[in-house]
């Protein structure tokens, strides 16, 4: 995996801490997608909390997800 254009002071932090810039920058992102939402997908996803709000649903384990795929082949 290249690793051009990477500040070397960020290539010489210990993984952990890169991992922690990582999420660090990862949450800015989403902070900022949040705060751009136009009203119709604010709507749509005070919807879709809602729904799972009221059906908290965990989903499929990769295992289930794997064994439907074998079965439907």
């Amino acid at each position: 995996m290249s690793q051009a254009g990477l500040p070397d002071d960020i290539l010489a932090m210990p993984v952990a801490e890169r991992i922690a810039l990582v999420a660090k920058i990862w949450d800015s992102i989403a902070d900022d997608a949040v705060e751009n939402l136009s009203p119709e997908q604010r709507v749509v996803l005070e919807a879709r909390l809602a729904e799972h709000r009221a059906n908290p649903n965990p989903g499929w384990t990769w295992e289930q997800v794997k064994d439907s795929l074998k079965n439907h082949q």
